[in-house]
């Protein structure tokens, strides 16, 4: 059995648990939206830092790559 929560129209309490319910179904799904749309938004960030460090790590190997190819050409430039 719903008994309607005093002072706010849009509450019921479920009596049989004690569960109070929401029977806005607008404010409701606006809420799914705003969680759906938040998590989307973690997710995005979580990509972007996946990639900022892989980025972080393509440019230490190309400073490697850089440094070793210096010293190639050095190398060479000695023994001719």
């Amino acid at each position: 059995m719903l008994v309607k929560v005093k002072e706010h129209d849009n509450l019921v309490r479920d009596v049989s648990n004690q569960a109070i319910l929401n029977t806005d179904y607008s404010a409701v799904r606006r809420h799914a939206k705003r969680m759906s749309d938040l998590e989307n938004m973690e997710q995005q960030a979580r990509e972007i830092n996946t990639l900022r460090d892989e980025l972080i790590e393509i440019r230490a190997a190309f400073r490697q790559l850089e440094s070793l190819t210096a010293l190639l050409v050095s190398e060479r430039g000695h023994k001719d």
